[in-house]
């Protein structure tokens, strides 16, 4: 059997925009709370490239409780914050992908 605790993975993780101008030292990448009261705040790192653009977001702590899919949220306190990044999770609510292990389908049949 394979039962997780809905807790995320770097292969749910996507970059649909590096971004730019963002600094390592004062921009952190954060994801939105569990579904569950009894769920884990997830922690995330990222790397960014020679031009301060997002290359990477990675799963430090994968938490628990995910049973939608989060929001991830990209934020620089610098004085010229970076902007244009967009980094999403495919979950369990998104059209394709999700971060449980098992999938539980039903058709109705006429007999």
């Amino acid at each position: 059997y394979l039962i997780n605790n809905m807790g995320l993975s770097n292969n749910v993780i996507s970059i649909v925009n590096g971004g730019s101008g963002y600094n390592v030292t004062t921009t952190s990448v954060t994801v939105s709370a569990p579904d569950l009261s009894t769920g884990v705040q997830a922690t995330l790192g990222f790397t960014a490239n020679s031009t301060n653009a997002i290359s990477s977001v990675y799963v430090v702590t994968p938490g628990s409780g995910y049973i939608k899919t989060p929001k991830i949220t990209v934020t620089d306190s610098n004085t010229t914050p970076g902007s244009g990044a967009n980094v999403i999770v495919y979950g369990e609510t998104s059209s394709h992908g999700g971060n449980s292990w098992a999938k539980y389908f039903t058709k109705k049949e006429t007999l």
